[in-house]
This record gives C-alpha cells, sequence and structure tokens, in this order.
C-alpha cells in the first residue's frame, strides 16, 4: 500500500503542508466522499497565507473539514493511485482554465470527453455531485503583493469556493 499524498491545502487564511492517506484511491475520491466531512491530516505544518515559509505550528496528525479547504494542490508528478488512473484513462479534451479562490488566482487545465460551457461544466459537478474537480498544471499565484507564484502537478478546487471562473472557449493546444 501506498504511503500518504503529499498536498498543500489552502484552507481559510492558511496553508497546510501535510500527507493525507487516501488507501489507494485518488485524492479527488477522497475530498468528495460524502461519508466523512473531514480529511484526515499527517503531519500538517500550518503557515499564514500571507508567508508560507513562515511555520506556526505543526502536529503529527490533525482533522480538516472538506468545505474549509479551497484547493488541495497535489505537489509531486507521482500520480496518487497509478492502478485506478490506468483503468480509467479516457481520451480528454483539454481546456484552458482560470479561477479563483480566497486569496489565490488559479491558472491550468481541465479535461472533458466533450466540449464544455462553463455553465455545463457546473451544473455537470453538481448533476455528479462532486464538489471537488481537479485541474492539471497549475500555476497558484497569491492576489496582492505578497508571494510568488507556485506550480503543481494538478489541484483539486473547491466548486463551492470559487470566486471567478473562466473556461477557454475552444479545445488548448498542448
Amino acid at each position: 500500500m501506498a504511503g500518504p499524498t503529499p498536498v498543500v491545502l489552502v484552507a481559510d487564511q492558511h496553508l497546510i503542508r501535510c500527507g493525507v492517506p487516501t488507501d489507494g484511491k485518488r485524492l479527488l475520491d477522497v475530498l468528495n466522499d460524502k461519508t466523512t466531512e473531514f480529511l484526515r491530516l499527517l503531519e500538517p505544518q500550518l503557515s499564514p497565507m500571507t508567508d508560507p515559509q513562515m511555520r506556526v505550528a505543526a502536529f503529527a496528525r490533525g482533522l480538516v473539514p472538506k468545505p474549509n479547504i479551497s484547493l488541495a494542490l497535489i505537489i509531486e508528478e507521482k500520480h496518487e493511485a497509478p492502478q485506478k488512473r490506468a483503468n480509467m484513462m479516457v481520451r480528454k479534451n483539454t481546456f484552458e482554465v482560470y479561477v479563483t479562490v480566497p486569496g489565490y488566482e488559479v491558472r491550468g487545465f481541465v479535461h472533458s470527453e466533450r466540449a464544455l460551457e462553463p455553465l455545463d461544466f457546473q451544473a455537470r459537478l453538481v448533476r455528479e455531485g462532486q464538489v471537488f474537480f481537479p485541474i492539471t498544471e497549475v500555476t497558484l499565484t497569491p492576489v496582492g503583493p505578497l508571494g510568488e507564484p507556485f506550480r503543481a502537478p494538478a489541484a483539486m478546487v473547491n466548486r463551492n469556493r470559487l470566486g471567478l471562473f473562466f473556461l477557454a472557449d475552444k479545445e488548448a493546444a498542448v
């Protein structure tokens, strides 16, 4: 069994660097799992959004309510559930996306089997019961003068924490 998935969570006014036990599941599935309201954290380190290098607290383990998570950044290229990924691989179209969550602007790509309109995308998430959706090839930029842009292979974004949502009109040339 694989170890915890290394992530950075954006939750309220803090960043949380931690491991998330996924037990062979994709992080997206763990976040969208309706049987629990909380995400289990291993070795969480808490930093203020305004100074990501400062550690204000560290613990052996913890919990965070899923609704308080704006996004979860996967910080390693290695897939957290490689067997599930291989079984679910389907050719998808890639669309450029720009979203905001409290404190951050997020750029990257969403993937869909068919052309998308922003309202269709949101309706699909609601219809499928997904609160979190994935964005790949992420650039996370703090709002305001503090902080540097941060790149990550993927982010799971909480649709209930969105400020803005822009989706490119046509498939991205990737």
